[in-house]
C-alpha cells in the first residue's frame, strides 16, 4: 500500500523514492519503540536535500547575490563620490581662505590704496602702496588670483570664480570710489569647487591701519574766519588764514583778534589728541592766548619773553596740547574752537602770525617715557637721588622745600624716527604737602650749563595739589614743547632739572620714584604726519 507522501509522485525517481519509503516504514514496524514509527514527508525532503543541490537552486542564489552586490556597489560608488566632493570643497575653501587672509593682511598694513576696480567688476584688481612706496598688485586672472610687485605675476590661489573690491570712507560705512579717500576695503571672493558646479562665497572688510613703518592719521585744520576782539584788531588778519605761506598778520600795541573756522574735515570718529598751534615771529613783550570751545574757556594764559624765547627773532611753530581740556573729542568739535591772541595789558606786544591751526589725531599717539639713568652736572641736593633712576619701582629720591633743594638728571637718547609732538619734564611721584605759595620749577638745558640757561617753568600749588599724598602719586609734568624744536638726540644732551622753592609756609617734600621726559609722538617712519592726513 502506498503512503500519502507517494500519492502525488509524477516521475520515476519519485516512484523509487516511494518504494524506499515503504521499505523503511516496514522495517520501522519491526523495531521496538521509539523507532517504531513512520518517516514523515519533511524528513524525506531532508534526506533528498542531503543527496545534492539542483541547478535551479544554484541559479536562484547567484541571481539574488548579483542583485545584492550590485546595490552595494552603487552605494559605495555614491559614498566615494560624496567623499571626493567633500574633499574638493574643503580644499577649495582652504585655498580661498588663505588667499583672503593674505589679501586682508597686506591691505591692513598698506600705506595707501593706489587704485582698484569698481565693485561690480568680478575680475577685480587692486593696487596698494606699502610704507616704502612700493606698489603691490592683486588681480583675478582667469580663475587664478595673482599678485606681485608692479604686476600680478605670482599665483596666490586657483579655482576662483570671482573677486571684487569695495572701498569705504574713514567710518567704514559710506562707499568710497576715490582711492585717496579709501580707509577700509571689503573683499568679496567666490571659490569654485573642482569637478562640480558648486561655489563658496567669502567676504571680509579690512580697515587700513596705516601703521607699517609708523603712521598716525591726522587732520590739519587752518583758521578761516577772524573777529576783532580788542581795539582795531590785527593788521592784515587774513594773512593768517590757511596753511603757512610766509604772509604775516601783526599783533601790535593793545590790539587783539580771534581766529576760528577750523573745519572738522570728513572724519567723524574719535579724536585721541588735539593740538592748537600757530606759526609766529616774536619781537617783544608778553602774549596772552585764549582758546575757547564756543563760549567755554579751555585755556587762558599769558606767555612771557622767556616762554617765547624759542621763536624770538625767528619764524617758528608754537604748539599747545589741549587734549585734556575736554573729557572727549570728536572731529566735529573742532568747528567750535577759536584761538584769541592779544596784548595782556599795555606792554606793547609785537608778534607776527603766519597761520593758526588745530591738529587732530585719529590714532592714539605713542607716549614714550625716557627715564633718567645718571645725575646731571649741577650740585646734587636731593636725598638718594639715584633712586629716581629708571622706570618707577617704589624706590624714592626726596627733595625738601625746607632746603630749597634742586637736582639735575641725565638721560640716554633713544633712536627713533617718530615725529615728536609734545615734550614734558616728568616726575613720577607725589608731594607730602603744598600751600598757596609753594612751587616747583622745571628747567631743561644742555649738560653743564647753569640753572639760568634755558627756559624755566613754574608748577604752582594748584598744579601740585592733585599729587598730594602717597595714594595720589602720578606723573607731575611741566610742558617744555616750545623750549626748542626737539630731536630725539636732544634727550641725550639735555638735562631735566627740578627746583623746590618754598616761598612761605610749612615744610614739604617731593618724593620722586622716577624722573624723565614724557614724549608724545606720532609714528611716521620719519616721513612726516602730513603724508598721513585724513582726507
Amino acid at each position: 500500500m502506498i503512503d500519502f507522501c507517494t500519492s502525488n509522485v509524477r516521475s520515476r525517481s519519485d516512484v523509487v523514492q516511494a518504494s524506499r519509503l515503504q521499505a523503511w516504514n516496514w522495517q520501522a514496524r519491526c523495531l521496538p519503540h521509539p523507532l517504531n514509527r513512520h518517516i514523515t514527508c519533511a524528513e524525506v525532503m531532508k534526506l533528498r536535500h542531503a543527496q545534492g543541490t539542483s541547478l535551479i537552486e544554484v541559479l536562484f542564489v547567484v541571481a539574488t547575490s548579483a542583485v545584492v552586490l550590485s546595490g552595494a556597489a552603487a552605494h559605495f560608488r555614491t559614498l566615494r563620490q560624496t567623499n571626493d566632493l567633500t574633499d574638493a570643497r574643503r580644499e577649495a575653501l582652504q585655498n580661498a581662505r588663505v588667499a583672503l587672509d593674505r589679501l586682508a593682511r597686506d591691505l591692513r598694513a598698506a600705506k595707501t590704496i593706489t587704485s582698484l576696480t569698481a565693485p561690480t567688476n568680478t575680475a577685480g584688481s587692486i593696487t596698494i602702496t606699502d610704507s616704502s612706496g612700493v606698489n603691490h598688485v592683486y588681480s583675478l586672472v582667469g580663475s587664478e588670483i595673482r599678485c606681485g610687485l608692479l604686476a600680478a605675476t605670482d599665483l596666490l590661489a586657483a579655482n576662483v570664480k570671482s573677486l571684487s573690491f569695495q572701498g569705504y570712507d574713514g567710518l567704514g560705512t559710506v562707499p568710497e570710489t576715490n582711492p585717496g579717500g579709501i580707509d577700509a576695503v571689503q573683499i568679496s571672493l567666490t571659490a569654485s569647487i573642482p569637478n562640480s558646479t558648486g561655489t563658496i562665497p567669502l567676504a571680509t572688510r579690512v580697515r587700513l591701519r596705516r601703521q607699517t613703518g609708523g603712521a598716525c592719521r591726522s587732520y590739519a585744520s587752518y583758521a578761516a574766519a577772524y573777529t576783532t576782539t580788542l581795539g582795531s584788531g590785527l593788521s592784515n588778519p587774513t594773512n593768517a588764514y590757511g596753511a603757512p605761506n610766509g604772509t604775516l598778520a601783526r599783533l601790535g600795541d593793545t590790539r587783539g583778534g580771534r581766529y576760528s573756522g577750523f573745519g572738522p574735515g570728513s572724519y567723524t570718529g574719535t579724536v585721541y589728541c588735539v593740538l592748537a598751534g600757530t606759526r609766529l615771529y616774536h619781537y617783544k613783550n608778553s602774549l596772552q592766548l585764549t582758546i575757547r570751545y564756543d563760549s567755554t574757556v579751555l585755556l587762558d594764559k599769558t606767555y612771557t619773553n622767556s616762554d617765547l624765547a624759542p621763536v624770538h627773532g625767528l619764524l617758528g611753530w608754537w604748539w599747545l596740547d589741549i587734549t585734556s581740556t575736554r573729557k572727549s573729542w570728536t572731529a566735529t568739535d573742532l568747528d567750535n574752537l577759536s584761538i584769541e591772541v592779544r596784548d595782556p595789558g599795555a606792554s606793547k606786544t609785537q608778534v607776527d602770525f603766519d597761520c593758526f591751526v588745530i591738529r587732530s589725531f585719529f590714532d592714539p599717539p605713542k607716549t614714550t617715557f625716557i627715564w633718567a639713568d645718571r645725575l646731571g652736572k649741577l650740585v646734587n641736593n636731593w636725598q638718594s637721588p639715584a633712586n629716581a633712576f629708571g622706570a618707577p619701582n617704589s624706590a624714592y629720591a626726596t627733595g625738601s622745600w625746607t632746603n630749597e633743594d634742586y637736582q639735575s638728571f641725565g638721560f640716554a637718547a633713544p633712536t627713533s624716527k617718530d615725529e615728536i609732538l609734545t615734550v614734558a619734564a616728568c616726575v613720577q611721584g607725589y608731594v607730602t604737602a603744598t600751600i598757596a605759595d609753594d612751587r616747583m620749577q622745571a628747567n631743561c638745558a644742555p649738560s653743564g650749563k647753569g640753572w639760568g640757561y634755558g627756559t624755566t617753568h613754574n608748577l604752582v600749588a594748584s598744579d601740585l595739589n592733585p599729587f598730594v599724598g602717597f595714594l595720589k602719586q602720578g606723573a607731575i609734568t611741566s610742558d617744555l614743547t616750545n623750549d626748542r624744536v626737539w630731536a630725539w638726540g636732544d634727550f641725550g644732551t639735555y638735562e631735566a632739572r627740578f627746583f623746590l622753592d618754598r616761598v612761605d609756609g610749612a615744610d614739604a617734600a617731593l618724593w620722586a620714584d622716577a624722573v624723565g621726559w614724557r614724549v608724545l609722538c606720532a609714528p611716521s617712519g620719519g616721513k612726516g604726519i602730513s603724508q598721513w592726513s585724513e582726507k
